[in-house]
């Protein structure tokens, strides 16, 4: 943590140096975008290195995981009776819902 200190301190020193050598005025704005865009980037890059690979590619792993869960509740679905078997199993969970509220009334 100090030395992404020490080097903020070093890079915004030399950052007001560059800005003391523009030539003109109007460049100066441009100049302090950009020195202002580096600042923020080197302030969050820190961040990225709290993930590592292994984070990452677990966050991808459980993306893909989950895709094809859905492409495959999808061709249950996109059949030649997909209709019905939607239906099917909307009915099925308004039938779980109902007693569940049923059961749930019945114990108060």
């Amino acid at each position: 943590m100090l030395a992404i200190i020490k080097e903020m301190g070093i890079f915004v020193v030399i950052a007001q140096a560059i800005l003391f050598f523009v030539p003109k005025e109007t460049y100066a704005k441009y100049v302090k975008v950009l020195i202002g865009i580096m600042v923020i980037a080197k302030l969050i890059s820190p961040l990225f290195t709290l993930f590592s690979n292994e984070t990452w590619e677990e966050i991808v792993f459980s993306g893909y995981e989950a895709e094809e869960e859905i492409k495959s509740t999808q061709e249950v679905f996109l059949g030649k009776d997909g209709y019905d078997n939607l239906m099917q199993h909307y009915t099925k969970i308004a039938e779980e819902r109902n007693s569940q509220m049923i059961q749930e009334a019945g114990n108060e």
